[in-house]
């Protein structure tokens, strides 16, 4: 079940899944606050918050941030979650999501959001002379508007350019890819992602933003629910 809400789900799985999240809520120590916020998940998407808290019971560094869990499976605003409506300036197509996030990696969200309704509707000439891009951004703009009219989020997995990495890629099946739930997708850690990191740095004090190194020895034990981890960092850094 990857956008069923629960009342789409049959009466069965209903009961097991209430018991399954009942005994597992119990074996943690959470506030009041955090329980709630998992009691709200559960009864939006049941398989979601029992996703979590299978995660939060292998890390217990994270129990304080457990009310900045995101209710959804999907970034919001996008209009990719049941029942939600998509922002005026949001994306559509692979091509727009893959640019919106080529615009937003490894800058703040102001910057990036400036940077995507800059250049969403131009062509290669006008953002080749666009001085005010640094350089870096447009070689990798470029190269993503160049690109063919692309109809399966597979052909971005099968991508060779150089600034559209595992980040741009998981952001794209997230939105597109109906089998989210996989295990292969569960394990995915984008290491490039600035949010990410800085959530990481914060969850674990540390001085400086990680490094590459520092990132894979602290997500080792991120075996199979990688995505939550991810999920919960990046929600910790816009959100604390």
């Amino acid at each position: 079940m990857n956008t069923e809400s629960k009342e789409e789900l049959n009466e069965d799985k209903i009961v097991l899944f209430a018991s399954e999240f009942t005994l597992k809520l119990e074996t943690l120590e959470l506030s009041s606050e955090a329980e709630q916020r998992l009691q709200f998940i559960y009864y939006y998407d049941p398989e979601w918050a029992i996703e979590i808290i299978d995660f939060l019971i292998l890390h217990s560094e994270f129990h304080k941030y457990v009310h900045f869990s995101s209710l959804t499976r999907r970034a919001v605003g996008f209009g990719k979650n049941p029942g939600e409506t998509k922002e005026i300036d949001s994306p559509t197509t692979i091509n727009e999501f893959l640019l919106y996030y080529v615009c937003h990696a490894g800058v703040n969200s102001i910057y990036g959001k400036k940077l995507w309704l800059k250049v969403r509707n131009k062509n290669l000439k006008q953002v080749t002379k666009d001085e005010s891009i640094t350089l870096k951004k447009k070689s990798v703009i470029l190269e993503v508007l160049k690109l063919p009219i692309l109809k399966d989020w597979k052909q971005v997995d099968e991508l060779k350019i150089k600034g559209v990495g595992i980040g741009a890629k998981r952001f794209v099946r997230t939105m597109f890819d109906t089998g989210v739930g996989s295990l292969e997708y569960k394990k995915c850690i984008d290491t490039s992602d600035l949010h990410f990191m800085r959530g990481l740095q914060k969850v674990y004090n540390l001085s400086k933003k990680p490094t590459p190194k520092q990132i894979k020895e602290l997500t080792k034990s991120w075996t199979k629910n990688a995505r939550i981890g991810t999920m919960l960092c990046v929600q910790i850094y816009h959100y604390s």
